[in-house]
């Protein structure tokens, strides 16, 4: 916007340039010539812009394109991590079920440091003291399942 703003201000000020020359000039057989000199002048300015095509850069707009596009990104990849860790949890809970042990809790937490990829990092349970007996199956389901130590805890 900027470009067309200063286009418009140099077509302003190369008219009255052009027309102060034009009045400036003595009349007689030069006044013809040095006539279609401005004119000609006058008519480049206006069709350089046009033919090179303006240069339009705003870099508002620009840093608002990459805002939104990572804005997007991170919220893609916490809906992915939200959709992993719900299924990693009713996967558990539905095994722990078939063992009869209903948990209280389950914690997973993701690690997203690599960009490439998305890893568990740790599982937590937390289980009814009734179920303490029953916490080496409850581990070894876990570590079968998802090849991660859990860190089973009791209330």
């Amino acid at each position: 916007m900027n470009d067309i703003k200063l286009y418009a201000i140099s077509l302003c000020f190369c008219g009255v340039f052009c027309s102060a020359i034009s009045l400036l000039i003595p009349k007689g057989e030069h006044k013809k010539l040095m006539g279609t000199v401005i004119n000609c002048f006058f008519i480049m300015m206006l069709i350089t812009p046009v033919v090179k095509g303006f240069k339009i850069d705003i870099p508002e707009i620009k840093y608002s394109q990459k805002t939104t596009q990572n804005r997007l990104k991170d919220e893609k990849e916490e809906i992915l991590q939200e959709n992993i860790t719900a299924n990693i949890k009713e996967g558990i809970r539905q095994r722990l079920k078939k063992i009869d042990v209903i948990p209280k809790k389950i914690s997973v937490l993701m690690d997203t440091e690599d960009t490439t990829s998305i890893s568990i990092s740790k599982i937590m349970i937390v289980l009814d003291k009734k179920y303490l007996a029953d916490e080496i199956k409850v581990k070894d389901l876990v570590v079968k399942e998802t090849d991660i130590q859990p860190l089973v805890s009791f209330e």
